[in-house]
């Protein structure tokens, strides 16, 4: 990989990413993965009876169905997390193959974001790549019920010293000259005077 090559980051924020996630897309990206009927099922049954009640002033009230998020506490709830998000990424990756970092000349294969949890960043050799990228997760994201949030997700740039400008859901995404991720502390290129 030449870092020469890359141009653009982005750091995506997922807004209340673990309470939005739609069930039915969580099903589906474990069948993507291979999953087997029989432990889909367990788990969907674990959800269909997933329900919970308001106390208010001495008085229960009826069960209400919880249709979206993972189980707090729950220790299969971050696995399936993280399972959605890879579909949503992997999705996101088969619209734009060639639209990442080339990362290995020969057979041409593209790296097109890290990811950990619901931390992602996507990477770009050109900067008018990034919108198109963008666009699609924000489309695979809220299939899923996810929705990117635009005060958080920041833009970094690199090797250019012109910034970049781009959107989510109409909003400008901030373009930032460092950023904390997972850690560390990215730079990005200096700016033009």
């Amino acid at each position: 990989m030449n870092s020469k090559n890359l141009s653009s980051l982005m750091f995506i924020d997922y807004e209340k990413s673990f309470d939005r996630l739609n069930h039915e897309n969580m099903w589906e990206a474990l069948r993507c993965k291979g999953v087997p009927e029989k432990m889909i099922g367990l788990i969907e049954a674990q959800y269909r009876a997933f329900s919970c009640s308001v106390l208010h002033n001495g008085v229960l009230s009826d069960p209400i169905r919880v249709a979206a998020g993972v189980r707090q506490g729950c220790v299969l709830s971050t696995l399936l997390f993280l399972i959605l998000i890879d579909e949503i990424l992997v999705g996101t990756s088969d619209r734009e193959p060639n639209r990442g970092l080339l990362w290995q000349p020969i057979t041409l294969k593209h790296l097109n974001d890290f990811e950990l949890a619901d931390d992602v960043a996507f990477l770009t050799q050109r900067r008018s790549d990034m919108q198109s990228k963008l666009d699609h997760l924000a489309d695979c994201s809220s299939a899923a019920g996810l929705t990117i949030y635009d005060n958080k997700t920041k833009s970094l740039d690199v090797n250019t010293v012109n910034p970049s400008s781009f959107t989510v859901a109409g909003q400008a995404v901030e373009n930032v000259d460092t950023f904390q991720y997972l850690g560390s502390q990215i730079l990005g290129a200096p700016r033009s005077t």
